[in-house]
């Protein structure tokens, strides 16, 4: 392509981009993919089906805004306000939402592959059926949440709180970090097998029936866990506290 004709294309890019910013702020459109809409103030608004991905949305205010089924792939939405947003079926592939609130919302269905979600605070937030493979979730706050059959394998859970979730059959296959919180959690049947989470908590967790084969354990707190049915073949418990309150002998 000549010089001038790509000079002009992306100038045309440019314009064409700024004027769907511009659409978008005014309402007269929902899409505004790889626009620059920081610190963007967009509270209850419906974008139902909205493109954004790409977008950059750091800072903004989108409190109880209606997301269900958009495209906010690749998006960059750090230290922003999701309390109570509506993302069910979004997706949401690579997303960084680093810092931001995500508290109460209904992110059922979510696709989250990929995704940042670091020091994220999304206490009781619904993510059934969610995929987050892969996803950072270190120091992540998911505590009173509902991920029952969510695809959570291979994620990083460093520091991370599931505290009181529902997360029946959940898969957290490969997941690793130290220091999770799993305290009180429902993970009847869940998939935990070859998991690493040394020094996590699960006390007082329901594991019944849950896949723990191949999992390393090791000085885990399992004070008043529930293991009826649980598979431990090949797991790893050095050092840690079980249910009975005896510890197992180190490595």
């Amino acid at each position: 392509m000549p010089v001038l004709a790509a000079a002009l294309l992306c100038g045309a890019s440019a314009v064409a981009f700024a004027d769907n910013r511009d659409d978008f702020l005014a309402g007269k459109t929902n899409d505004c993919p790889k626009c620059n809409l920081d610190g963007i103030d967009i509270k209850y608004r419906d974008l139902t089906g909205a493109n954004l991905a790409g977008a950059v949305l750091d800072g903004a205010n989108m409190h109880r805004v209606n997301l269900a089924n958009a495209n906010l792939a690749g998006a960059t939405i750090t230290q922003a306000n999701l309390n109570k947003t509506v993302l069910r079926n979004a997706n949401m592939t690579g997303v960084d939402l680093t810092d931001s609130l995500i508290y109460g919302a209904d992110a059922s269905g979510v696709n989250l592959t990929g995704a940042n979600l670091t020091r994220a605070y999304a206490g009781a937030i619904r993510l059934i059926n969610a995929k987050l493979v892969g996803a950072n979730l270190t120091r992540t706050d998911f505590g009173d949440g509902t991920l029952n059959d969510a695809d959570l394998s291979r994620a990083t859970v460093d520091d991370m709180s599931f505290q009181r979730a529902h997360m029946n059959r959940a898969n957290l296959k490969g997941i690793v970090g130290e220091r999770a919180f799993f305290n009180n959690a429902d993970l009847d049947s869940v998939n935990l097998s070859g998991a690493k989470l040394p020094f996590s908590v699960f006390q007082n967790a329901n594991l019944r029936g849950a896949d723990l084969s191949g999992a390393d354990l090791t000085m885990t707190y399992l004070i008043g866990a529930n293991l009826f049915d649980a598979d431990t073949r090949d797991a790893v418990f050095a050092g840690a506290r079980m249910p009975d309150n005896t510890i197992q002998p180190g490595q």
